[in-house]
């Protein structure tokens, strides 16, 4: 299980931890016994509860479990659009910000939101307890659907943390390799010509 997975690699030096999906309260659990033990490591924890086109990962067991043992636990949390509506209770068309400010009132420190429904694809990072704008970026979206682009950023975020990088730093570097992922996807007729990212270790 997490936890073992966790104990077989327990001496290594954590320089920051990658949260991503989880299917069940127990794995939570599990995650959130697995980061007391790394006190002082930063956590990036990617939901992963909806990805972009609209379908649900998690349920409502696992969204409170996660809201109550993972948000005060990480050091940026990184959703999109609809997964900070769903981690709010709110709309999937509410304000990004207001969903923001929400969940640092909920206890996360910092948090990434990720906004590409329309044509134009927005980031911006709310930092501390005024929820104040830290780095952003908008531009156009590209076409197609590009799966693994969420998961992909999150770790590439972990990994310049992990480097030293300030947050806002961070954030534009994993963006700029999210960037040159998707021109490197690759088409996979399988499933339905839809573009996926192509695995690789971040630059550096």
């Amino acid at each position: 299980g997490i936890r073992a997975q966790f104990a077989a690699v327990r001496r290594a030096r954590f320089a920051a931890i990658k949260v991503g999906a989880l299917f069940s309260p127990a794995a939570v659990r599990a995650v959130a016994r697995c980061l007391d033990e790394a006190p002082g490591v930063p956590v990036v924890w990617d939901p992963v509860l909806a990805p972009s086109h609209g379908a649900r990962f998690a349920d409502s067991a696992v969204r409170d479990a996660a809201k109550k043992l993972l948000l005060p636990r990480a050091t940026v949390v990184t959703p999109n659009r609809q997964e900070a509506a769903a981690l709010t209770g709110g709309r999937e068309s509410a304000d990004p910000a207001r969903a923001a400010k929400q969940l640092i009132a909920l206890g996360a420190k910092n948090i990434l939101v990720t906004d590409s429904e329309r044509r134009r694809t927005r980031c911006v990072l709310y930092c501390g307890p005024a929820a104040a704008p830290a780095w952003r970026t908008e531009s156009e979206r590209i076409a197609g659907e590009h799966h693994g682009t969420g998961c992909f950023f999150a770790a590439t975020l972990a990994a310049r943390i992990a480097r030293g990088d300030s947050l806002p730093a961070a954030a534009r570097r994993a963006h700029a390799e999210t960037l040159a992922a998707i021109g490197r996807a690759v088409s996979v007729p399988a499933l339905g010509a839809q573009k996926l990212i192509a695995p690789r270790h971040p630059r550096n």
